[in-house]
């Protein structure tokens, strides 16, 4: 069940540097506006039957973190409850970008797919180019690091984009 999720995240991610591009990096945040919402259908294929078992959205609003400026990235992700018995999808992603140099500030996953509970909390510093990350494999010991960024790295999914 979760490739469905990626059949649509996966080119959202491939695409993310002419949809979600940095002025830093020579071009403008022009794709999008706040406000918009794409909702999808997902379609689960066993051969040839055809179950539309599952919803996925992404929103970008107007927000504020730390005080700054800046724009709200959702993405979710669920089955329908009387599909939980056989594979149960319910899926946070958030993204928090400054709204003026259109670099990251946090990103926060809460991911439940089936018995996998995962929580991912990044915390960003640009001007150390440096993300602290916490997550959690369910009730595995929660892994602590710090990972350098490139000059030009946004997060908007699970995947580093540079």
């Amino acid at each position: 069940m979760p490739r469905c999720f990626y059949y649509i995240l996966l080119p959202l991610l491939l695409h993310a540097h002419v949809v979600f591009p940095q002025p830093a990096c020579g071009l403008q945040p022009s794709a999008f506006t706040a406000g918009e919402e794409l909702n999808y259908k997902v379609i689960y294929n066993w051969g040839l039957i055809w179950l539309e078992s599952a919803e996925a959205s992404f929103k970008v609003k107007q927000a504020s973190y730390n005080g700054k400026g800046c724009y709200l990235f959702t993405g979710t992700g669920s089955t329908y409850p009387k599909y939980d018995w056989f594979y149960k999808v319910r899926d946070v992603f958030e993204t928090y970008l400054d709204s003026q140099t259109f670099r990251p500030l946090k990103f926060h996953a809460d991911i439940q797919e089936g018995r996998k509970k995962d929580k991912h909390i990044y915390l960003f510093n640009n001007t150390l180019q440096k993300a602290y990350t916490v997550i959690s494999y369910g009730s595995k010991k929660i892994k602590v690091d710090t990972v350098k960024l490139g000059s030009c790295s946004i997060r908007i999914s699970k995947k580093t984009i540079r």
